[in-house]
């Protein structure tokens, strides 16, 4: 009888962008956040507006290539913080590749980058952001912002946790918030203060918000409000 032959077959080398849906499929299999899969997509789109064809097989990706890269980044007058930024994207996808065999082993190393002290809030500033606008007289615009600058502030949660709040996750009269939506992952209940919870009432009454519902906590410009606040440390 004949032999049969047990080594494993030579693996066919992938285009780049072939590569790199496997590499989202292999993501999404570690349940990783949308958001870093989002994350993913839109460095790896930058990358490969650089690399111009990414029906080239994935073999063609060199270390130069990735200095090249790197020049091209500061040529476009990037930060080095931006730049390491899309870099662990480039360098989590071709370590990917040179586990999976697709790629020669060659280091990646991030470019050394300056820390920049972050500079704190001025009391005046802090002043503004916390005052209380008057209903009466002032946008909902400004309203709203002064109550996303207040939970956030209170809770210490992210951007992206307080776009996904529901209503009812909100539990006013026991003064607890339900975060379903966290970085890691994680879900957490958190206590809220009585200035707080005095806060979110008031606020849900102004936009029409029914306590009781599953919808949405923000307005649907929330994002917009917190845009703004990034943009402008005096509104």
């Amino acid at each position: 009888m004949r032999n049969r032959d047990l080594r494993p077959a030579a693996k066919a080398n992938p285009t780049i962008q072939q590569a790199f849906e496997r590499f989202q499929k292999y993501n999404r299999l570690k349940n990783l956040s949308q958001g870093s899969l989002d994350f993913y997509a839109a460095k790896g789109r930058s990358f490969f507006r650089f690399l111009g064809d990414t029906e080239q097989p994935i073999h063609t990706i060199t270390e130069e290539t990735v200095e090249d890269y790197i020049f091209y980044m500061k040529d476009q007058q990037l930060h080095d913080t931006t730049i390491n930024t899309n870099l662990r994207m480039v360098r989590a996808f071709l370590y990917w590749c040179m586990e999976k065999g697709y790629l020669e082993k060659y280091p990646i190393r991030l470019v050394r980058a300056d820390d920049p002290i972050k500079e704190p809030y001025t009391t005046d500033e802090l002043q503004k952001l916390l005052k209380e606008p008057d209903c009466k007289t002032c946008s909902f615009a400004e309203y709203r912002n002064w109550v996303i600058v207040n939970f956030l502030l209170g809770t210490g949660c992210r951007a992206s946790t307080l776009l996904n709040l529901q209503i009812g996750d909100l539990d006013l009269s026991a003064g607890t918030v339900f975060f379903r939506h966290m970085k890691a992952r994680n879900q957490q209940i958190v206590p809220l203060s009585k200035a707080l919870v005095r806060i979110m009432e008031e606020y849900l009454e102004h936009r029409s918000g029914d306590p009781t519902a599953c919808k949405t906590v923000h307005h649907r410009s929330c994002w917009r409000g917190l845009q703004e606040l990034a943009w402008d440390r005096g509104a």
